[in-house]
This record gives C-alpha cells, sequence and structure tokens, in this order.
C-alpha cells in the first residue's frame, strides 16, 4: 500500500554492535554504567560540570541573600525595617 520511510545506507547493512555491547556492560570491571563506553566522558563531564556548578551557584546565592542582602538593606533605608531594626537594637 504506501512505501515505508526510504532507508539509509548506513543503516541497512550495518553491524550488530548488540553483542559488544552486551559483552561491554556485563563486564564486572568496577566501573559504573555511564562510564562503562569510550564516549561516556562526552555526556558525563558537561553533566557534572551543569550539576555542581548549578549547586555550588544556588548555595552561594542562598548564602548572598541569608548574609548580606538584609543588613544591606537595613543599613540603606531603615525607615522601611522598623520592627527588624527594633528586634536587633533593643
Amino acid at each position: 500500500m504506501f512505501r515505508t520511510a526510504p532507508r539509509m545506507a548506513g543503516f541497512v547493512f550495518r553491524e550488530n554492535r548488540v553483542p559488544y555491547y552486551q559483552r561491554l556492560f556485563q563486564q564486572h570491571d568496577g566501573k559504573r554504567q555511564w562510564w562503562k563506553t569510550e564516549r561516556s566522558g562526552y555526556v558525563m563531564y558537561p553533566y557534572l560540570i551543569s550539576v555542581y556548578g548549578m549547586g555550588i551557584a544556588t548555595t552561594y546565592a542562598m548564602c548572598r541573600m541569608v548574609f548580606v542582602s538584609v543588613p544591606l538593606l537595613i543599613a540603606i533605608s531603615p525607615k522601611h525595617y522598623p520592627n527588624i531594626l527594633g528586634a536587633i537594637f533593643d
């Protein structure tokens, strides 16, 4: 009835890599699954940089909000924070 999608020449007569990867991932070599292949670093290093980088950036921003923001605001305009000033200086 309808023809299937045109086949790309590189995928028609391609070697079956399943047995290779099955042996690779079933080896008990002490490596985590996501570090097994030679191309794992291309995915893992940007991922780890983004995860730990965002964690560090979030922690830095949280510390700035907690330890820097309120005293700076009190010093700039104390009339907007009478209760905070009363609690601090009483």
